[in-house]
C-alpha cells in the first residue's frame, strides 16, 4: 500500500489513541510489524499557543514511517500548524474527524465535523495545500447516520492522500459492532486508499475486514493495548508462520516500555502513565489480580521493577 509516495511494508497500521500511543509504545508496535504508527491526537490550537503539553505529545519514536494526528476546527490554524517544527520528524499528517469524546465534539472538533461537510472540506483543502507531506483523514461512519462516503469523496477532491474509516457512528461510541458495509461503500466510492478500522483484534478479524470491505489496509487500535506484538501475531498467522512469546518475554517488553518512557518523560509522569499499560500487559495473566492494587500505586522505577519481578516470580 502507498500513501502518496510513501510505501508501507505491511497492511497493518497502529491507530492514534489518546493516552496510549506514546513514543515507546509506537516504537514497540513498529518493531513488531506495524507499518505506520501514529501519535496521540494533538490540538492544533495547542500548538498555535505553544502549549508545552501539546508539544510533548509530538515526541518522535525513532521508528519510520510515523504519522502525527492533529485535531481542530479552524482551517487557518490547522494549515499553519502543519508547518510547525514539531511536525518535521513525521512522514504523514493525519486529521481527526472522528473522535467521539464529548470534550472534543463540544468544541465542534473531531467527530462533530461529520455534521459540517462544508467546514470539513475547507479544513482538508487548506491542509492539503499547506503540507509537503501526505495528509490523511480519520473518519467515523457519521455522526448518527452514515455520511462517510460523502466525506471521503470530498477528501479525495481536496487532495487528501488516504482515508481511514471506523465503522461506527460518533453516537455509537465503542458500543455495538463496527459496520463493514459502510467501509465497503467508501472503498467503492473513491480511488484513494481506504483503511478499515473497528473491531480488528486478530488474523481472522483482519481477514474479514479486508475481504468484506476490499480496504487497502487495516488500522488496529484498542486490541494493541498491552499487546504491541499483535501485529507480529497477525502477520505470522496470515503468512502461515509460527509466532509466540512467553510470559517472561511479554513482561520484559512491559519492563522496556516503562524504563524507556521514564527516560523520556521522567519517573513520576512515566509511572503514572504506565499504570494502565501494566494492567493491559497483564490482563488475564496468572497472578496479575493479586497485584492489581499495587499497579495503581506505582510511582517510581524501583517500584515498577519490583512489581514486574513479583509477576515473573508468581509465574515461575
Amino acid at each position: 500500500m502507498k500513501i502518496g509516495s510513501l510505501s508501507l511494508s505491511s497492511p497493518l497500521l497502529l491507530a492514534p489513541m489518546a493516552g496510549v500511543t506514546d513514543p515507546v509504545f509506537r516504537a514497540l508496535c513498529a518493531r513488531f510489524g506495524a507499518s505506520l504508527t501514529c501519535t496521540e491526537m494533538v490540538s492544533a490550537k495547542g500548538l498555535f499557543y505553544k502549549s508545552e503539553h501539546t508539544a510533548d505529545l509530538l515526541l518522535p519514536s525513532g521508528s519510520r514511517p510515523e504519522a502525527a494526528q492533529l485535531f481542530g476546527s479552524d482551517p487557518a490554524v490547522l494549515a499553519r500548524e502543519i508547518a510547525s517544527p514539531y511536525l518535521a520528524p513525521f512522514d504523514v499528517i493525519d486529521l481527526n474527524m472522528g473522535c467521539p469524546a464529548r470534550k472534543i465534539t463540544a468544541n465542534g472538533e473531531g467527530g462533530a465535523l461529520l455534521k459540517n461537510l462544508s467546514l470539513a472540506r475547507s479544513i482538508m483543502e487548506a491542509c492539503a495545500r499547506a503540507s509537503e507531506k501526505p495528509v490523511t483523514v480519520k473518519l467515523r461512519a457519521g455522526w448518527d447516520a452514515p455520511v462517510a462516503v460523502d466525506f471521503a469523496r470530498a477528501a479525495e477532491e481536496a487532495g487528501i492522500a488516504a482515508v481511514t474509516v471506523h465503522g461506527r457512528t460518533v453516537m455509537q461510541g465503542y458500543s455495538g459492532k463496527a459496520d463493514k458495509a459502510i467501509i465497503r461503500v467508501v472503498k467503492d466510492g473513491v480511488s484513494i486508499p481506504v483503511i478499515g478500522n473497528g473491531d480488528v483484534c486478530d488474523a481472522q478479524s483482519t481477514l474479514a475486514m479486508m475481504e468484506e470491505t476490499r480496504c487497502d489496509a487495516v488500522m488496529i487500535g484498542r486490541a494493541a493495548q498491552g499487546r504491541p506484538w499483535i501485529f507480529a501475531e497477525i502477520l505470522a498467522a496470515l503468512n502461515g508462520t509460527p509466532f509466540s512469546l512467553s510470559f517472561f518475554e511479554k513482561m520484559e517488553i512491559a519492563r522496556f516500555h516503562g524504563v524507556e518512557l521514564a527516560r523520556l518523560r521522567g519517573e513520576e509522569t512515566a509511572m503514572r502513565q504506565m499504570r494502565k499499560h501494566l494492567a493491559w500487559y497483564t490482563h488475564g495473566m496468572h497472578g496479575a489480580s493479586a497485584v492489581r492494587g499495587s499497579m495503581n500505586a506505582v510511582s517510581t522505577l524501583s517500584e515498577f521493577h519490583a512489581l514486574v519481578d513479583r509477576l515473573e516470580k508468581s509465574e515461575g
